[in-house]
C-alpha cells in the first residue's frame, strides 16, 4: 500500500530537520575535510537546507544524497585528513 502524500512530506520533513541538526553539530569539521567549500556553500537560510547541500555536492562532485548521507552518518573522529579536490 503506497504511502499517502501527506505522510511522506512529513517524512521528508523529519528528515530535512534531522540532518539539519546533524549539521550544526558537525559543521566546522566538514568544512575542514572540505576545504575547497566556501563559507557562502556551507551556510543556508531557514528552509534552504537543500539548497545547501545541493551546493556542497556541486563543488564536491557528488550527488546530494551522498551529501545527506555523509551527513547523517558522520563521525568526528576519522574525518580529519582535507580532501582536495
Amino acid at each position: 500500500m503506497e504511502k499517502d502524500k501527506n505522510t511522506e512530506n512529513l517524512e521528508n520533513h523529519q528528515i530535512i530537520q534531522q540532518l539539519e541538526n546533524r549539521w550544526r553539530d558537525i559543521r566546522f569539521t566538514y568544512s575542514k575535510r572540505y576545504p575547497v567549500l566556501t563559507e557562502e556553500d556551507i551556510t543556508y537560510k531557514n528552509g534552504e537546507f537543500d539548497a545547501m547541500t545541493e551546493r556542497i555536492a556541486n563543488r564536491t562532485k557528488r550527488t546530494k544524497k551522498q551529501v545527506q548521507n555523509e551527513i547523517q552518518n558522520w563521525e568526528d573522529d576519522i574525518h580529519f585528513n582535507p580532501i582536495m579536490e
